[in-house]
């Protein structure tokens, strides 16, 4: 919800859409990514409150490729390695399970996003679109080849 209420322009859900589940219904979504063997969530709490995350998935339309998503960092602990410490995190896992590269989109007017996927080692692939429900926004995929260096 943090992240939802604090980047609402990052995400396709609106808080307003999240804070309508019941505990219940969070429960039953914690505990469906936890059994889950094609999808993660990556959560870095500080003294229980949520300060950074991240989902990554196998992309079933890309027999060796994974997608993340959903990257969140604080305000108070951006620029402190936290996002690259997410990325590397679903970039590790994906190279555990043998896929070769991994994907994402952001949105084009976000330069600390397209920075901090650039400085992993995530570079454009040409394709676009607009971003569903925020047009005239633009989406960008980027890229990274598991095992190519970072900077």
């Amino acid at each position: 919800m943090a992240a939802l209420a604090e980047s609402p322009h990052a995400f396709r859900e609106r808080t307003e859409e999240a804070a309508q589940r019941s505990d219940v219904e969070w429960d039953a979504l914690a505990e469906k990514l936890a059994a889950q063997v094609t999808m993660a969530m990556v959560l870095v709490e500080h003294e229980a409150e949520p300060i950074g995350m991240t989902f990554v998935f196998l992309d079933e339309a890309d027999a060796g490729g994974a997608r993340i998503g959903g990257v969140w960092v604080a305000p108070a602990e951006r620029r402190q390695h936290l996002g690259k410490e997410l990325v590397h995190a679903a970039c590790t896992w994906v190279e555990a399970r043998a896929r070769r590269r991994i994907r994402l989109w952001v949105a084009t007017d976000t330069a600390g996003a397209v920075h901090l996927y650039r400085s992993c080692g995530f570079a454009g692939t040409g394709v676009s679109k607009p971003f569903p429900g925020q047009e005239p926004r633009v989406i960008a995929e980027l890229m990274r080849d598991l095992g190519a260096p970072t900077t």
